[in-house]
């Protein structure tokens, strides 16, 4: 049975889309089919695919697919049978988003600090938190994907593990690294154009982080 993770945030701009596309990559590099379904009216992730077509040989394991309404979304999921993973990337469609996370197996949540710098309150990771638990399924685990200064990431764990004391139903985890450079590649960066040629350069910035991160979640698989 195909792993269904869905990466959901409230905020536009955090890094989503980049976090699905990344991922799918190393996913197949790692030899896993992936289909990347694409539930955002903007086609950021559908253009990023397609932006790339001299370079199948890269993602031949990969299926970008566009979905715009409920029912073919859970009639994928029920029928695929080809996928190990299926990477979702949310947008605006609430009724959408909604039957991403309630058939999720773990849900990546890029959380921003203030101006990228501060951490996140845990107020914001409370509320984020508790709006997740009530969508999801049992058991489903939330990843929380820190987008701030790295020297703010102990912060964030330790405001996560004090919600997590609190709720023990739900497994929280905190990605042990900040996004390096986040905000400067979304600002700098035309996505679809530049962002595939950058994952195959090895001394791009974001390719290790990501690289790892995509270890963690197939060891918590």
């Amino acid at each position: 049975m195909s792993k269904v993770i869905t990466f959901y945030s409230d905020k536009h701009k955090v890094g989503k889309t980049t976090s699905a596309f990344f991922i799918s990559y190393f996913l197949n590099k790692m030899g896993k089919k992936v289909t990347a379904v694409d539930l955002d009216k903007q086609e950021a992730l559908t253009t990023a695919f397609n932006s790339v077509e001299n370079y199948q040989s890269k993602i031949k394991n990969i299926t970008p697919m566009k979905i715009e309404a409920e029912e073919p979304l859970l009639n994928f999921l029920k029928n695929d049978d080809k996928s190990d993973v299926i990477l979702i990337d949310t947008g605006s469609d609430m009724i959408l988003n909604k039957a991403a996370l309630a058939i999720s197996d773990e849900v990546i949540i890029p959380i921003l600090g203030f101006e990228g710098l501060r951490t996140v309150s845990p107020a914001n990771i409370s509320f984020t938190a508790s709006r997740i638990t009530e969508r999801v399924k049992p058991k489903a685990l939330i990843r929380f994907l820190p987008i701030a200064a790295a020297e703010h990431i102990p912060e964030e764990q330790k405001n996560i593990n004090a919600y997590q004391r609190h709720h023990r139903e739900t497994t929280i985890s905190c990605y042990k690294e900040a996004i390096p450079d986040l905000f400067n590649f979304l600002a700098d960066k035309q996505f679809a154009s530049d962002v595939f040629r950058l994952a195959m350069t090895s001394e791009f910035g974001l390719n290790k982080f990501y690289e790892r991160l995509t270890n963690e979640i197939l060891q918590d698989s």
